[in-house]
């Protein structure tokens, strides 16, 4: 979903908002909640389980634009790689990269990986995925955040104090949502200004948070 905007400074956004009938009909209120304060330009959903819903959520945030699968200078790509899958990950990632590129590419999503697995390592130009590289290369937005303000970047999979992980005291806390930039050489490259986790409010009256996952917004100027 995104707003209509005339310059390369950019709000953008990546929320997993967890298909699921857990806290249903009225977690839909919450997430709509948490995408309107966020009010950010571009916003990438995944988990969306249906048109009408897309439909719904985008009218009911005040996105006038919005596109269910996904002649400019910037172009935003949603990525939700199965977590179920690291050969099919890998394969997916490899087609994104070879795609057409534009001279600012942001990739925003659920790339259900950690900060340490092949797939994030390509992106980052560390290492091939079959014989394949990342040309232009990409920079985590959330990394780069983290070196400038001397803090750790967020987690967006938190075991230990969302409600939908209670009682799971096997899996660590992650880093799955992310939003990445490609290597804009030769043009220059836009300030990243803000770069945090939302959407981790408990709402009471369904003891859940909004999604399973955090999101992630960062600021371009």
């Amino acid at each position: 979903m995104w707003k209509r905007k005339e310059s390369l400074n950019l709000k953008i956004a990546t929320y997993n908002i967890w298909n699921s009938e857990s806290g249903m009909p009225y977690r839909i209120k919450y997430i709509v909640n948490e995408i309107k304060l966020i009010n950010a330009d571009v916003i990438c959903l995944q988990e969306v389980s249906s048109r009408k819903l897309a439909e719904g959520i985008a009218a009911n945030a005040d996105y006038p634009y919005w596109y269910f699968d996904n002649s400019q200078k910037i172009a935003v790509v949603n990525v939700h790689l199965p977590w179920d899958s690291v050969l099919i990950s890998e394969h997916q990632i490899i087609k994104i990269v070879n795609a057409k590129t534009y001279e600012y590419v942001y990739m925003a999503g659920d790339f259900n990986c950690s900060d340490f697995s092949d797939v994030q390592r390509f992106l980052l130009g560390e290492c091939t995925l079959n014989n394949c590289e990342s040309l232009p290369c990409w920079f985590d937005l959330a990394s780069a955040y983290a070196e400038i303000t001397d803090k750790k970047a967020e987690n967006t999979l938190d075991f230990w104090k969302n409600p939908r992980f209670k009682g799971n005291t096997v899996e660590t806390n992650s880093r799955f949502d992310r939003i990445l930039l490609q290597n804009t050489y030769p043009q220059p490259f836009p300030v990243l200004s803000r770069c945090n986790v939302f959407g981790t409010a408990i709402y009471e009256d369904i003891a859940l948070a909004a999604s399973d996952h955090y999101g992630v917004v960062v600021e371009m100027e």
